[in-house]
């Protein structure tokens, strides 16, 4: 399977360095450079949601999410769109005071698409809650949002 996965990056990375006229190398490297911009802004963007979020700016949170994107909380049903993110963050700040902190592990990206493999610990008033999330990020109009949002706890229990 990461034979086949390995060919097919080749495979790709080659037709896009001849579609733009480049050499493989140029081209890889180019990709290399690409990837590490996006893992930059990416983790500015995970501070940025961090940040809002124990703060309980909901509307600030949902401008991360793109317009149709799907938060996918563990024992609740999926919540799509950016008002209705909204209002899910709203009212999990209206449960008492919010500490999350994200560790983002890992951040892969290519072109304008990205995942982020992570860890979270998370404190609701007295309760504790420690798990791992992914994250399916899109680069629009020039900003990295979240297009799909899930997450689970490590605990047993839900958030």
């Amino acid at each position: 399977m990461r034979a086949l996965h390995i060919l097919t990056v080749a495979f790709a990375t080659g037709l896009a360095a001849c579609n733009r006229g480049e050499s493989r190398e140029e081209a890889e490297a180019r990709y290399r450079e690409e990837a590490a911009a996006a893992q930059q802004a990416i983790e500015a963007q995970v501070q940025r949601f961090v940040q809002h979020v124990n703060a309980g700016h909901a509307d600030s949170v949902a401008m991360l999410y793109t317009e149709n994107a799907n938060l996918m909380p563990p024992g609740l049903p999926t919540v799509t769109g950016r008002a209705a993110i909204h209002a899910f963050f709203a009212d999990t700040s209206g449960g008492g005071p919010f500490t999350l902190t994200l560790t983002p592990v890992e951040i892969i990206a290519r072109g304008p698409i990205a995942i982020e493999r992570g860890t979270y610990t998370a404190q609701i008033g007295p309760v504790t809650d420690a798990g791992k999330y992914l994250v399916h990020w899109h680069h629009v109009q020039g900003e990295w949002l979240m297009a799909d949002d899930i997450w689970n706890s490590d605990q047993g229990g839900e958030m």
